[in-house]
């Protein structure tokens, strides 16, 4: 499916949002003020799987912190996944700590493709 989210403030993500399969989400801001945050406490999103595909049009996602996997802001993995930042999205304050911290910000990793 396919889902579009209009952001016009900052929110806190309680639990990673997780983009799957055949999935399709469009996080935007058409006031330029919305805000994917992760609390320094998790990561953000992770888009996984053939298929799946996350596209940040004027976001910021920031403040994440992940110690069991890559990315700690967002991790894109397998092939087909895709991952497309533009309108000024900005991704900052993050952090992948322990034996797999890679990707502070990003990590595109198992075939999948970002545009910045």
């Amino acid at each position: 499916g396919h889902f579009e989210v209009d952001l016009l403030g900052p929110i806190v993500v309680e639990e990673t949002i997780q983009v799957g399969r055949h999935t399709t989400v469009t996080f935007k801001s058409t006031n330029g003020q919305g805000e994917l945050n992760g609390d320094h406490a998790r990561q953000v999103l992770k888009v996984s799987g053939n298929g799946a595909s996350a596209r940040l049009d004027g976001v910021a996602v920031r403040d994440g912190w992940n110690d069991a996997t890559h990315g700690g802001c967002i991790q894109v993995s397998g092939e087909g996944a895709t991952l497309t930042l533009d309108g000024g999205s900005a991704v900052s304050g993050c952090a992948a700590v322990g034996d797999h911290g890679l990707g502070g910000g990003l990590a595109i990793n198992d075939g999948a493709e970002a545009t910045i």
